[in-house]
């Protein structure tokens, strides 16, 4: 006797809060090294194209603030 147990397959899998699935997280890898590879090449004008600074960009890639 298992009713309890009847369409659980069916319910998705609960995540944790904050955690991103994989395809989010791949997206924002690319991101990263998009703007990354922008720093690194000093095209300031990829990055104001999103609205952020430069400087609070290159902060937040780690590289030094220029």
């Amino acid at each position: 006797m298992q009713r309890w147990r009847a369409g659980r397959h069916r319910r998705a899998p609960r995540r944790h809060p904050g955690v991103p699935s994989r395809a989010d997280a791949g997206a924002g890898a690319r991101a990263r090294a998009a703007v990354i590879a922008s720093i690194a090449a000093g095209t300031t004008e990829v990055l104001l194209a999103t609205g952020v600074p430069p400087a609070d960009l290159r902060q937040a890639a780690g590289c030094a603030p220029s």
